[in-house]
């Protein structure tokens, strides 16, 4: 057990951070601090609780990994990639993609024994199984999954997820749940699954299942918009100031693909979400904000905390199934000869971009200046980030983001220390 004190320290450093507007400028509850000492002091004078919440969820999430139970299926529960690399973005292989599918869904939902139902997508979804491919999440608030396999497999799977969690379709089909896509079981290298604290983490102590819940009984479902009731509403409000449209997703993914006149934050992890919301809440108190991400579960904690943050007089609405939804929408709308989306939906494998080719390119070579959209990785030990470079520009192990990566001199590199400015001064 570590001492009570570091959790004291975290606590407060997580909630200085939160609060951070520029590199040395902090603000809370309206006023603007321009050291940690002042903002210490406030901390410690007006939100004492706020802390001990923080300070006592640090320190569970800490035992609780502690004192889990250890999977016998280590390959599966462990890291998906080794320390220092990440994830592949490429894909090649001989497949006919017809053939196989991927699917991604979330469900918030009360799981009582989630190292059980881990365990369980081990022995069904493992090469013994189904030998399906991707990334399952699970917590007490539910369950985060994205899977590819055989088509037969798939269903296999979809049906088995409907029985074991006993899902009903009133207001929504099979497939907006599910998602499914075309796409091989090799956009993922392997199968990873984990029991985690949060399915989408947003790193938000007063956003909780209970929240989320709370917030569909008392009729936050009605906030949630199909594809063509987030069409109506963007046409209908384009002229009108007190329409916000959001995206919650990261930059690289609204940098290829986005809606006409979104706010598109600079941030590179979605638990940074909070402090930009909290730098805006006087511009965006008393509007009507409508948010939208790939699929819906960052919009689900978004929108939560959206509205405990901004003033009552604000209407928040999510688009339900996401980009993914909207695209299959306007799909079957050939009258609509203007879709609000433009681009490609970034995924998280190594498909890496959706969306029909009628819909453009919207981001260009770093080095030409041609439009493309295809990422690639920097090419320096340890960093990772996604570039644009073309095909007739690209030099294999001369791919970088920057010029200090080039020369691996720093670390976070020039262009992240611009991308973090940028957030910053959103």
């Amino acid at each position: 057990m570590l001492p009570a004190r570091k959790w004291k320290r975290q606590a407060l450093r997580q909630f200085c951070y939160d609060k951070r507007t520029q590199p040395d400028q902090w603000k809370c509850c309206g006023t603007l601090y321009d050291s940690k000492a002042s903002l210490g002091r406030h901390i410690h004078q007006h939100h004492p609780q706020d802390l001990l919440q923080l300070e006592q969820q640090l320190a569970a999430q800490h035992d609780l990994h502690d004192t889990q139970s250890v999977p016998s299926n280590q390959n599966l529960y462990g890291r998906r990639v080794e320390k220092g690399s990440s994830d592949a973005i490429d894909l090649t292989c001989a497949c006919d993609p017809e053939q196989s599918r991927v699917i991604l869904f979330y469900q918030y939902t009360k799981i009582d024994d989630p190292n059980r139902l881990a365990e369980q997508h081990g022995k069904f979804c493992g090469p013994a199984g189904w030998d399906l491919t991707g990334k399952v999440r699970i917590s007490h608030e539910g369950v985060n999954a994205t899977l590819a396999g055989s088509s037969s497999n798939i269903e296999s799977y979809m049906t088995w997820y409907e029985c074991t969690q006993q899902l009903t379709w009133k207001t929504r089909s099979r497939d907006s749940f599910f998602k499914p896509s075309i796409g091989c079981r090799h956009v993922f290298d392997s199968l990873s699954i984990k029991w985690v604290d949060e399915i989408c983490p947003l790193g938000q102590p007063s956003i909780t299942l209970a929240n989320v819940l709370q917030s569909s009984a008392t009729g936050h479902s009605t906030h949630k918009l199909s594809p063509q009731q987030f069409h109506t509403m963007i046409t209908a409000g384009q002229d009108h100031d007190d329409l916000l449209l959001l995206d919650t997703r990261n930059y690289y993914e609204s940098k290829i693909g986005r809606f006409k006149g979104a706010v598109t934050p600079a941030i590179r992890k979605f638990s940074v979400f909070p402090s930009f919301t909290d730098r805006h809440r006087a511009d965006w108190n008393g509007k009507t904000i409508l948010t939208y991400c790939t699929g819906g579960i960052r919009c689900e904690k978004a929108t939560a905390y959206l509205r405990s943050a901004l003033s009552e007089d604000t209407k928040v609405y999510m688009l339900e199934g996401g980009i993914h939804e909207y695209l299959n929408w306007i799909e079957t709308q050939p009258e609509i000869q203007d879709p609000l989306w433009q681009g490609k939906n970034y995924v998280f494998d190594a498909r890496q971009r959706l969306g029909p080719p009628s819909l453009g390119v919207i981001s260009h070579c770093q080095a030409c200046r041609q439009p493309w959209d295809k990422y690639r990785k920097c090419d320096t030990p340890m960093c990772h980030l996604l570039v644009l470079v073309c095909d007739s520009c690209f030099q294999p192990g001369q791919c970088f983001c920057c010029h200090e990566c080039q020369r691996s001199t720093s670390s976070p590199c020039q262009c992240e220390r611009d991308r973090k400015a940028k957030e910053l001064a959103m």
